[in-house]
């Protein structure tokens, strides 16, 4: 129930009722004997103010409209259920006072007009409220997503990463208010525009949606986005998948200028799959972590050096040297981090731990075991124990798990 007051605001509309009875009854309470030229001023008054504000929103909102550029923009704003409730609020309040004026009712009429026109007044706050949002939910995500997209085809990186800013932006407000579709569809866009720009090697375009897929996953788990019955997929699961498809692409692209974003993506899996296990968003977010974390680890194959089979063969040569170590880094991280996430798995669900030792295992046909144990050990690990010191038998018990495997 809490996120759902934060979503639809519907509180804000209740104190505005509660306010406009109160000031309803304490004008009736009051009961001024108001001379009846002093009641026609306020009649008036209230009648053309309501009637310009009216006019005044009205014409903000086509201009909003127009500004879309969609043609469906005015079914989403000015026909939306929200924008006829607030006309036919603010009809009332324009004609009730002439009403009263012609029949004279000044007593009751009076203080009715006057609570009319507070409800109308503060029922402005809620209705741009809502224009606000479906300006950047409904429409700005889209168009920004287009946008970005048409910016990294054109080869403008600066304008590109100003629009994922943007789209940022929109993420960071779509989590804070709970929007689980809104949520989704920038994780998807967000998706395809890493990877697009992954293609292009625009290494810092791409660390931008690398840091955003992360920060909404997180976000998505500590804000508790559960999947509703039978629906799929989790919000943070498509944040993994996202993060994987990136690596995968970045690693098999441009490696001199993608591979610190291959980095950052296995962080990211690392993170979001850490965090989802903890708070139960278990199979499709953890499990499909560490398949990402297997895919892009798969993937780290630098294109200028696959043909050399020795690293002695490279070592006069600075610059696919630094490739080499780089990706043997990044490599090392990737199969460290999913030992992590099994001891997770053993700690939380061990029922599960089966299918990150079948990730293992494709792993162990590429390195050999002596050296994927090896990585259990060394100080990347210990990193991992460092942080989560609860989890050092956890992750033994996955260590024995795996070798009687």
């Amino acid at each position: 129930m809490r996120y759902k007051l934060e979503k639809y605001k519907w509180w804000i509309l209740c104190i505005i009722t509660l306010a406009v009875f109160s000031i309803l009854s304490i004008l009736d309470y009051a009961n001024p004997n108001e001379c009846p030229e002093n009641s026609r001023y306020i009649l008036s008054a209230i009648s053309q103010g309501l009637a310009a504000i009216l006019a005044l929103v009205f014409t903000i909102t086509l201009v909003v409209a127009q500004m879309t550029r969609k043609y469906t923009a005015m079914d989403k704003i000015v026909f939306r259920d929200e924008t006829i409730s607030l006309m036919i609020v603010f009809g009332f309040g324009v004609v009730t006072p002439l009403l009263v004026l012609k029949f004279g009712w000044f007593c009751v009429g009076v203080s009715s007009s006057i609570a009319i026109a507070f409800f109308c007044v503060f029922s402005l706050i809620p209705f741009l409220k809502g224009v606000n949002d479906v300006l950047k939910y409904d429409i700005g995500i889209g168009n920004l997503g287009e946008e970005i997209m048409e910016a990294i085809e054109q080869g403008h990186e600066p304008k590109a990463k100003n629009k994922i800013r943007e789209l940022k932006e929109i993420g960071e407000s779509a989590v804070g208010e709970f929007r689980k579709d809104a949520v989704r569809n920038i994780l998807y866009q967000l998706s395809g525009i890493g990877k697009k720009s992954a293609r292009k090697g625009f290494g810092d375009a791409t660390s931008l949606v690398v840091n955003e897929l992360r920060e909404i996953g997180i976000g998505s788990i500590q804000k508790h986005m559960f999947p509703e019955v039978d629906e799929l997929p989790e919000v943070p699961e498509i944040a993994v998948m996202g993060l994987k498809n990136i690596g995968v692409e970045a690693a098999k692209n441009r490696p001199e200028e993608l591979l610190g974003v291959v980095n950052k993506v296995i962080d990211g899996l690392r993170d979001i799959g850490t965090k989802a296990i903890e708070k139960g968003f278990v199979y499709f977010t953890t499990i499909n972590a560490v398949r990402g974390l297997k895919d892009v680890f798969m993937a780290i194959k630098p294109k200028e050096l696959k043909n050399i089979r020795n690293k002695e063969d490279i070592i006069n040569n600075k610059k696919d040297r630094e490739i080499v170590m780089f990706a043997e880094y990044n490599k090392r991280i990737a199969v460290n981090n999913i030992w992590c996430l099994g001891a997770f798995v053993t700690k939380y669900r061990p029922n599960l731990v089966d299918i990150v030792i079948e990730n293992l295992n494709e792993i162990e046909k590429e390195i050999g075991r002596d050296l994927l144990m090896s990585l259990s050990k060394n100080c990347l690990s210990k990193n991992c124990i460092n942080k989560y010191p609860n989890l050092k038998s956890a992750l033994e018990a996955f260590k024995r798990r795996y070798k009687e495997g």
